[in-house]
């Protein structure tokens, strides 16, 4: 992934109900408060590996809520091929997500198709230029679940930078 600006962005997790979810609004809104307007036209949206129509997790949700987002009435949708194919950067959460869907989703293309899907995605934190993977919260404690969420915050918040740099 070069550094220019992305046309197209989704995030992916397993469900979709609690770290991708959240990725896709501050991205979004971060990127609407940015001082450069190229920031404005980036597509945001995001899927999960499995599961669909779920609700977005009640954390995730009073999280998005404190920062003054809203993803009222949001439900999960999973990837699929054509799906991951329509973006130009594709950030997933832990590197075992790359693994999945190479594996899962573009098998059985050619080397071309498959090299090109691997060099759009990274995880959030390689994006954001940290290290680690952002570990499914679903069933740890409220405490850590919110240490994770604040993870993918300042994730979000230095991708926004870089593509703010990289537009100046």
């Amino acid at each position: 992934m070069s550094n220019k600006i992305p046309k197209s962005v989704t995030t992916v997790c397993v469900g979709n109900v609690c770290r991708s979810p959240v990725a896709e609004v501050l991205l979004r809104e971060y990127t609407k408060r940015s001082k450069n307007s190229a920031l404005h036209k980036i597509n945001f949206d995001s899927a999960g590996l499995f599961g669909g129509k779920l609700e977005l997790s009640d954390i995730s949700d009073e999280f998005v809520k404190e920062k003054g987002f809203n993803l009222t009435g949001f439900r999960s949708k999973m990837t699929t091929r054509r799906y991951l194919t329509q973006f130009d950067q594709i950030l997933v959460m832990e590197r075992w997500h790359k693994e999945y869907i190479l594996k899962h989703y573009f098998c059985d293309t050619t080397k071309r198709k498959r090299r090109k899907i691997e060099g759009k995605m990274k995880t959030l934190s390689e994006a954001a230029g940290i290290d680690g993977d952002i570990i499914d919260p679903f069933t740890i404690e409220a405490k850590k679940f919110r240490k994770i969420l604040n993870t993918i915050d300042y994730s979000c918040q230095k991708i926004v930078s870089q593509w703010e740099k990289a537009c100046s």
